[in-house]
């Protein structure tokens, strides 16, 4: 069996093209990641490429919620001493959840088509000759991160799991509007992980990536790379089997 973290990460991949972290703020907007170790290498302004960081979604009250297809949300109670209750019913194994609150978009403005756009930056330093090549083949860039203030994050480990959310409330409240509240866990059914990241900083839950990629037709050219466990089809690389950025954790619930 997968481990429950790598999995996560891959599979969200699949389902919305940003790389999940389980270590929030592990990860920076211009970091450049070695793909076979998974080890940050550096930044951008390390190889004398500056960049403008430009917000592009900013929305503080926001409360996006990513989450697989076949998850339903049970009804809303309220029960005793103003708690509201909502339950989460998983029809697959290993599903996907995650809420959060607060989320904010930020990317590398110059990550467009032009002269001096990051792309064509990099492409300079590039060289198939690995002894003149400023830009290391095995190296990916971190070009746009997504913060959070808070975070909920849950993973099915059988069919039919399910699991209740709990929130200090008088009245009950939507799915939504659970992640705002003093949130905690009720009964459970197969759940293989939950988490509930504490409020606080604005830290990287979700990050998108670009890389060399050498073109037969077109030369090198700057485009987005997944990140695919080795065994599985992969556009670009492959990850190692324990990455650095997801290692094990112990969580504290």
């Amino acid at each position: 069996m997968k481990k429950l973290n790598i999995y996560y990460s891959t599979e969200f991949y699949k389902l919305y093209g940003k790389h999940a972290m389980m270590d929030p703020d592990t990860v920076k907007l211009g970091n450049i990641i070695n793909h076979k170790t998974f080890e940050v290498v550096g930044s951008l302004h390390d190889i004398g490429i500056d960049f403008t960081e430009k917000v592009k979604s900013d929305i503080p009250d926001a409360e996006p919620i990513y989450k697989s297809k076949d998850i339903v949300v049970g009804d809303l109670s309220a029960g005793q001493d103003s708690i509201a209750k909502i339950s989460l019913n998983f029809n697959s194994d290993h599903s996907l959840y995650l809420s959060t609150k607060g989320s904010k978009i930020v990317g590398i403005a110059e990550d467009h088509v032009g002269e001096n756009s990051l792309g064509e930056q990099i492409i300079k330093l590039y060289d198939k000759d690995k002894k003149k090549s400023k830009w290391d083949k095995d190296w990916i860039v971190v070009t746009e991160v997504e913060y959070t203030k808070k975070a909920l994050i849950i993973i099915s480990n059988g069919k039919n799991a399910h699991i209740e959310l709990k929130a200090q409330s008088p009245s009950p409240i939507s799915v939504g509007e659970m992640i705002k509240a003093d949130l905690s866990f009720g009964h459970e059914s197969s759940i293989g992980f939950k988490y509930i990241m504490p409020e606080g900083e604005y830290r990287t839950i979700l990050f998108k990536a670009k890389a060399i990629n050498q073109s037969f037709l077109n030369g090198p050219i700057f485009t987005t790379r997944d990140l695919t466990l080795p065994g599985n089809e992969s556009s670009g690389f492959e990850m190692p089997e324990e990455p650095e950025y997801l290692k094990d954790f112990e969580w504290i619930d």
